[in-house]
């Protein structure tokens, strides 16, 4: 085998030198790079926890104001039958008045055509 020339051996001395400091350059940033994963991951967990959270809390409001309107509702409803049943005895009141007016009317008109035609006398 053929030696090598000592110029080229401190060459690739230096080559394999800074092969090595390369290398363990590598695993450090791997090592830091694990480190930030993790970091990521926690966040990640807490973003989901708060994306959770609010959600639920979203869900709750809802419900919420769907009980809301439906007890409103359920109070109108309650009004809306009272001013119904109010409106069915004014109209009751209504034909019972217009039926009395009715018969004095008759009464009336029937007297002022007896008086007309001479048989109601009356004694002035």
């Amino acid at each position: 085998m053929a030696e090598i020339d000592p110029e080229v051996q401190r060459s690739l001395g230096r080559i394999e030198g800074t092969l090595t400091q390369l290398l363990s350059e590598v695993k450090g940033f791997h090592g830091a790079l694990g480190g930030h994963v993790a970091d990521d991951h926690a966040t990640a967990e807490a973003f989901r926890g708060l994306i959770s959270d609010l959600r639920r809390e979203i869900a709750n409001q809802f419900l919420e104001q769907d009980r809301a309107r439906n007890q409103h509702l359920n109070e109108q409803d309650v009004k809306l039958d009272a001013l119904k049943a109010d409106s069915d005895r004014a109209k009751g009141a209504g034909w019972v008045i217009l039926g009395v007016l009715g018969a004095l009317a008759t009464f009336v008109g029937g007297a002022v055509i007896a008086v007309l035609t001479g048989l109601l006398k009356l004694h002035t």
